[in-house]
């Protein structure tokens, strides 16, 4: 309410700007400006990616955006570089990309510059130095690789303890159930035996049955 002074006029308070409710209010126009921005910007790419928008329109809006220091228009430019770099970037506009990452390194040595956007530069040029692809995708494949020979390593190392040192090797029945060795001398121990047997069925005197009567 407006306060009264000592003549009775009303005096108008001076309004806050401070006001936590105006400045997140200000902050959610401003992020629902930038998530926007950015999602154009993507759009602009993915057009140009299947071809519906020529490659001189996307060199303008590189251009446009790296032309002030805006930390929303650099943002931008360096996603829609990582977007579309690797067709952007062919032999005959190879000077002008030239160009927008020579603006790029500028942009990171600018101490006004915020150290988020100073990465995302840098970022954006080590990606344009590896080919253009993605460090992450080296990193699955090369840990791919990794567990694929690892499973094979495992493997044959439980192959290895499950057969112990006969991996590989004719397996010794003799040791395992009871043996070939065991059974022939088995067998053969039967045929001492039996020869035994006749031996003495043959020296021990014949028994002859009495007649019927």
């Amino acid at each position: 309410m407006p306060s009264l002074s000592r003549s009775g006029s009303a005096v108008a308070e001076p309004a806050d700007k401070d006001k936590p409710a105006d400045k997140d209010a200000e902050k959610a126009v401003e992020r629902a400006k930038k998530v926007r921005m950015l999602g154009n910007i993507r759009f602009i790419g993915e057009l140009f990616l299947k071809g519906m928008i020529p490659e001189k329109i996307m060199h303008e809006c590189v251009l446009h955006l790296l032309h002030n220091v805006v930390e929303e228009d650099i943002e931008s430019a360096c996603d829609l570089l990582r977007n579309i770099g690797k067709k952007l970037d062919n032999a005959k506009a190879r000077k002008r990309v030239d160009q927008y990452f020579q603006r790029l390194k500028g942009l990171t040595q600018l101490s006004t510059l915020s150290s988020r956007l100073k990465f995302l530069c840098m970022d954006v040029a080590d990606l344009r130095r590896n080919r253009w692809v993605p460090r992450i995708k080296k990193d699955k494949a090369t840990k791919l690789d990794k567990v694929h020979e690892g499973d094979k390593k495992g493997k044959y190392n439980s192959a290895m303890k499950g057969g112990g040192s006969n991996y590989g090797k004719p397996r010794d029945f003799d040791r395992n159930r009871g043996g070939s060795q065991d059974v022939r001398g088995s067998s053969s121990g039967g045929r001492s035996s039996r020869s035994s047997g006749d031996r003495y069925a043959l020296n021990s005197p014949s028994v002859t049955c009495p007649p019927d009567p």
